[in-house]
């Protein structure tokens, strides 16, 4: 979810839904799982940026932000749904294996916790 926030490239908006929304803070994926999911997310954010500046012509003035928005959440629908997520996680799995800790590794990353 966070990869269709930081598409959306709107401040305002993903301030909503950090503030509304506890599922985004999450400790154990914040620890073990941000480190090497965030440069997947940066490339996938590339690519939505590609794909809405190459549909700036295709819309209607009126409709161009609700079409660039849904151009946003259906590349984010096809990414989870793909397979490069579970590429990932099998991938990452020997590495998770060996930690000898969870709580050391969230504590790391978030030392209040």
């Amino acid at each position: 979810m966070l990869m269709c926030l930081k598409g959306f490239e709107d401040k305002k908006i993903e301030n909503i839904f950090w503030e509304k929304d506890r599922s985004f803070y999450n400790p154990l994926g914040i620890a073990i799982f941000d480190e090497s999911l965030n440069p997947i997310i940066d490339n996938e954010i590339k690519k939505i940026r590609y794909d809405s500046i190459n549909s700036l012509n295709n819309y209607p003035d009126d409709l161009k932000g609700i079409y660039q928005k849904r151009q946003v959440f259906n590349h984010c629908l096809k990414f989870y749904n793909g397979k490069d997520l579970d590429n990932l996680s099998k991938k990452e799995r020997k590495n998770w294996n060996k930690i000898p800790s969870i709580i050391d590794e969230i504590h790391k990353e978030i030392p209040t916790y």
